[in-house]
């Protein structure tokens, strides 16, 4: 590894670039830069649903086959489900209406009053599944674990 570092087309060139007059301040601004662009990659995605944006936790990707948008009298559900590649799946629908905003969320046996991260819902242990209203719009997110759910929801 370190081999392939003293040898990289990237330290080469920073080496060339200090060699210039103002080359260890351009040799800097280029370390940090590729420093800055890493960490962006590194960092947790984020998705829209349905208006709403939630984070991707690191190491899930989105199912994109199974995305699904349907549309009735009665509003419309946004679908999105995510996994991990090893066994590890989580689910978000988030639904509107077409009369207005959602003001009451069903409840379910089971179900306790939780707070994650600052959003007021209903949480449910055995299903792991959390049901908010935010901006008039209904949000269930199921198969998810307390953990999981506020690297989900995190601003």
């Amino acid at each position: 590894m370190d081999l392939l570092l003293k040898n990289s087309i990237f330290i080469r060139i920073v080496k060339r670039v200090i060699k210039l007059r103002y080359g260890k301040i351009i040799g800097i601004l280029l370390v940090i830069c590729v420093a800055v662009t890493f960490l962006g990659v590194v960092s947790a995605a984020e998705v829209e649903i349905g208006g709403m944006d939630f984070k991707i936790p690191n190491g899930y990707k989105e199912d994109v086959d199974a995305a699904k948008e349907t549309t009735d009298s009665d509003g419309t559900t946004y679908f999105r489900s995510f996994s991990d590649g090893s066994g590890g799946k989580y689910v978000i629908n988030v639904i509107t209406s077409s009369t207005g905003t959602i003001t009451g969320t069903p409840i379910n046996d089971g179900d306790e009053q939780k707070v994650i991260n600052g959003i007021d819902g209903l949480y449910n242990r055995e299903k792991k599944e959390f049901t908010f209203i935010k901006d008039g719009k209904l949000v269930i997110i199921s198969g998810a674990d307390e953990n999981l759910l506020k690297e989900i929801l995190d601003d």
